[in-house]
């Protein structure tokens, strides 16, 4: 059963988060980031450990090579919820745990219409954002993702199933900062700023 799928997210509903994250854009990573295709995965097998090596343990994922699908992105194999052999989704939810601690991550997605995507961040178990991304019912897969100066080192992403629950991507990146964010700028000089104060009052008269 074939579906006609439409692509991806440029608005954004909703973010529960702290002030240390947000979206991330392409801009966002240095140029050193790692970047999975996905194209050494076949048809409908399971991604899971096979990036284990490179950081990255992934559940919840298949190898689709729907030509449908995969001319919306740049690899002959994408990663995607959906079965076409069963005609449905394997689950509405895919994750992605970290080897380490990361700050960035984003990918190339396509839903049909009207099944946004939510992407938690977590660090342990702890939740440490929630984006939500709507699909506006776009002809093209766009990068989405988060940008977190904390850290996470676990990403949930939920499909939503108003229509049929399908989820493709691709390019999956990831990063640790290479530079501090503003933020940790502006504390970075204050307390040298502090440090000169305190030194100015403690030079003899």
């Amino acid at each position: 059963m074939k579906m006609v799928k439409t692509a991806i997210f440029t608005a954004i509903l909703s973010i529960t988060t702290s002030a240390n994250s947000g979206v991330l854009n392409l801009s966002d990573f240095s140029g050193s980031q790692s970047v999975i295709d996905f194209n050494n995965i076949p048809l409908e097998g399971a991604i899971n450990s096979q990036y284990s090596g490179s950081g990255v343990n992934f559940s919840g994922l298949l190898g689709l090579t729907n030509s449908g699908d995969t001319h919306l992105f740049n690899g002959s194999t994408i990663a995607s919820t959906w079965n076409y052999s069963l005609g449905q989704n394997i689950g509405l939810t895919w994750s992605a745990t970290f080897d380490s601690v990361q700050n960035l991550v984003g990918f190339y997605s396509e839903t049909n219409a009207s099944d946004d995507v939510t992407i938690s961040a977590f660090l342990g178990a702890n939740l440490i954002e929630s984006i939500n991304f709507q699909n506006p019912n776009g002809t093209i897969a766009d990068f989405i993702g988060i940008n977190n100066s904390a850290g996470f080192d676990r990403i949930q992403v939920t499909t939503a199933s108003n229509n049929n629950g399908f989820f493709a991507m691709d390019d999956f990146s990831y990063q640790v900062s290479a530079v501090p964010e503003p933020a940790t700028y502006a504390l970075l000089l204050s307390g040298l700023g502090l440090v000169g104060f305190m030194a100015r009052r403690r030079k003899p008269a």
